[in-house]
């Protein structure tokens, strides 16, 4: 993860710095792993390719009772997720660092309790080993997992400090290991974690932020070469819901990008395809307009 991790610094790096030389040489043990079924000497690149997936948008979630937990489950993304998933979980943990939520988002918990679901709203830095572990589903058996945490700190590469770096791959990356060990996930039905279409592109300002998304990608990458649950979205913008839209800043990058935003039953149904194991286990997820992007 380490070294998926730097190549999306770097992709960063290069967007911003365009007149240095940036590259990264594969060396690692999770990309051997990854490429040990490939032809010695071949050269891989990772290209966007149209999905063969169909979704349907309005599709509900093809779950059937058990407990799902939601990293970020406290933010707008994550609570548009529950709502989603009360047509058949049994029961739903929120979970959000802080464990302060805002108004209109504690009235969406408390139409989910007067709905009927079994929701849980907890405080949780799943970052700390330590509250991870004290994560134990008590009756409901654990189905799955949806990793939607995340923070933003942007700065230009050359200005960025060392604690930008660390507060941004808090909630990812340590946060997804903390929370597999501390519930033991191997057998869940479904794992679905919430990474950045900044993954694969880069991102101005946002090195940081590109390195712990691509550092998502590798984990679920090698869960899944070892036959584990997991599955990583490059997700871009979504509309109604997540980071990107209390920045107008990142709005604004995005439509004159030509990537667009991601319609939240267009996303919804994406994250159905997941759980019904109809879409590729790593993909990227934008609404692009092509002659602007290219």
């Amino acid at each position: 993860m380490s070294e998926s991790a730097a190549q999306g610094m770097l992709r960063t790096t290069a967007t911003e710095c365009p007149m240095m030389a940036v590259g990264v040489m594969d060396s690692s043990r999770e990309q051997a792993l990854l490429t040990q079924k490939h032809p010695a000497g071949m050269v891989q690149v990772q290209r966007l390719l149209p999905s063969t997936s169909t979704v349907t948008p309005g599709t509900e979630a093809p779950i059937n009772g058990g407990l799902f937990v939601l990293s970020g489950g406290m933010g707008s993304l994550g609570l548009m997720v529950a709502e989603w998933l009360t047509s058949g979980a049994s029961a739903m943990w929120l979970l959000g660092r802080s464990g302060r939520m805002s108004e209109p988002h504690s009235k969406v918990v408390l139409e989910l309790w007067q709905s009927g679901a079994r929701t849980s709203a907890r405080r949780c830095d799943l970052s700390r080993r330590e509250e991870a572990q004290g994560l134990v589903p008590e009756s409901d058996p654990l189905c799955g997992f949806v990793h939607a945490g995340g923070v933003l700190q942007d700065a230009i590469v050359t200005n960025m400090t060392l604690s930008q770096c660390r507060a941004v791959f808090a909630p990812k990356v340590p946060g997804l290991l903390n929370m597999q060990t501390g519930m033991q996930m191997a057998p869940v039905q479904c794992v679905v974690l919430f990474s950045s279409i900044a993954s694969a592109l880069g991102g101005v300002g946002q090195a940081n932020y590109t390195a712990a998304n691509a550092a998502l990608d590798a984990a679920a990458a090698v869960q899944q070469a070892q036959g584990l649950t997991g599955s990583s979205v490059q997700w871009g913008t979504w509309s109604g819901g997540g980071m990107a839209l209390r920045d107008p800043t990142t709005m604004l990058r995005a439509e004159r990008s030509g990537i667009g935003v991601v319609m939240p039953d267009v996303g919804l149904a994406v994250v159905a395809a997941f759980m019904e194991g109809l879409a590729d286990r790593k993909s990227t997820r934008l609404n692009s307009s092509h002659p602007r992007y290219l």
